[in-house]
């Protein structure tokens, strides 16, 4: 009996494999296929002569993660284009090889083998791949920067940021002084914060990720965390506890698009240790926060 029961066990394993790998042909074979197997793709454009972006360009990007057909994470919706910075070609992945392939306006169906890319790309959705799954990204280029474009648009964007880093140690200052308090609100544990952009739409829930800037401050004016300088905003959900508990107090409130400042003391921060030369101990933070948009789950 229990050798019958073994050899069962192999048989409907190596079934359930077949199944597998009958499915992913299914998925792909219509499709082309890049290099040895590396991926495979659809490239959906209505003129394939169209320029495409080169070492140094930036694209401007909607996409999709899926699990085969179920979505895992989109930005389709949010109003917020994903900036993505093209390599030299040495260092291309399947996904820049995938980017290169499109015009502005094309979009583009990748697929390929989780365990061909794993936790690097994948993140916190490694965990719903198994050894056998496939990864099923959608992708549209709504626009390409050229170097001299971004160029301009990166001066630009600097002195917003600068006037924005000048302005929030004036309200810091302001703040010291009270000149601020008819316009905070304060939550329940002493977390005041002034709301300088109200945002849209619903609230988040524990599960919607947030997909926060920010720039973070001492009392004293000091610039000490600033998520600009890696062109990358913070993904997080209130529902967990990977920032600080000031922040917490706060996230809840903020609808996607809504900015301000929130100033924290030290028992929502970094208490009695604080972090060695850079934060003192006991030390009340500032933080202006802009939520980007907000993925929901």
């Amino acid at each position: 009996m229990q050798r019958y029961s073994f050899w069962g066990l192999i048989i409907l394993c190596t079934c359930f494999h077949a199944c597998e790998s009958i499915a992913f042909r299914e998925a792909v074979k219509r499709m082309n296929r890049y290099g040895k197997k590396e991926f495979w793709y659809e490239h959906i454009t209505d003129n394939p002569n169209k320029p495409k972006p080169k070492t140094g360009d930036e694209l401007e990007i909607e996409y999709t993660l899926q699990r085969r057909d179920t979505i895992l994470n989109s930005s389709y919706g949010t109003g917020q284009a994903v900036r993505v910075a093209m390599p030299p070609q040495e260092y291309d992945n399947f996904f820049t090889k995938g980017l290169r392939l499109m015009g502005e306006g094309d979009s583009l169906v990748v697929i390929i083998k989780s365990e061909k890319i794993g936790k690097e790309y994948l993140g916190a959705f490694y965990k719903h791949f198994g050894k056998d799954d496939w990864v099923t990204c959608t992708y549209r280029a709504k626009k390409i920067l050229t170097t001299k474009e971004l160029a301009v648009r990166r001066a630009i964007e600097l002195d917003r940021l600068d006037s924005l880093r000048r302005a929030n140690i004036d309200l810091i200052e302001a703040f010291k002084r009270g000149e601020l308090n008819n316009q905070l609100k304060k939550t329940k544990r002493g977390v005041h914060y002034l709301l300088q952009e109200e945002g849209h739409g619903d609230l988040p829930k524990k599960e919607d990720i947030m997909n926060v800037n920010y720039l973070g401050y001492l009392m004293n004016g000091d610039l000490i965390q600033d998520s600009y300088l890696s062109n990358q905003a913070l993904q997080v959900s209130w529902g967990n506890n990977s920032v600080i508990a000031g922040w917490l107090e706060v996230l809840p409130l903020l609808k996607e698009g809504a900015s301000g400042l929130l100033f924290i003391p030290p028992k929502l921060a970094y208490g009695e240790q604080g972090i060695e030369g850079v934060i003192p101990a006991n030390a009340t933070l500032v933080f202006y926060i802009k939520v980007e948009y907000i993925t929901r789950r």
